[in-house]
């Protein structure tokens, strides 16, 4: 669980999958630096969490080592989302665009913009049916689709302006 202002993770172990008593609670993490905004689990147990206030996306594995993915230029990084291999880090500014960054989990964890919304923040994002990545706004309410996987290569046509001379 991660909270607000204070910016603490909790680890919450139950007693079973079944019941809904906690058993132990323990901090896991203090940022000191803001609020827990998101938090992932992939199937390795690796936490990520994203951050307010100082924007970050972070991750800790389970020896409890703490590495810092990516810290944008951004106030917020919203939420984040685990699919096929890579990390999508939803992000807003009250002053910029929000922007979603894909982060390559295996190999050089690196990372891509791959959508830059006209609204400032991105509070939404989920895997949707046939595999879409659904980012949804805040101020200005749009809903983007995206069709997961990207592809890795591509090309494009542009215009052609004739100079009406030789170059």
């Amino acid at each position: 669980a991660g909270t607000g202002d204070t910016g603490v993770i909790y680890r919450i172990k139950f007693v079973s999958s079944s019941s809904q008593a906690i058993n132990e609670m323990e901090a896991l993490y203090n940022s000191n630096n803001g609020e827990i905004t998101s938090l992932a689990l992939d199937v390795g147990g690796n936490l990520y969490f994203g951050t307010a206030g100082k924007a970050g996306v972070y991750r800790i594995d389970p020896s409890g080592t703490l590495k810092t993915l990516y810290e944008p230029q951004l106030q917020a990084v919203y939420r984040l989302v685990i699919e096929e291999g890579n990390l999508y880090a939803a992000t807003g500014d009250t002053q910029r665009q929000g922007i979603v960054y894909r982060i390559t989990l295996s190999g050089d964890e690196s990372i891509n913009r791959v959508l830059e919304a006209e609204q400032t923040q991105i509070l939404g994002l989920c895997v949707g049916p046939k595999g879409r990545l659904l980012a949804c706004t805040g101020n200005g309410a749009a809903l983007y689709e995206l069709k997961l996987p990207f592809n890795q290569t591509g090309t494009f046509e542009s215009d052609v302006f004739d100079a009406k001379d030789v170059a």
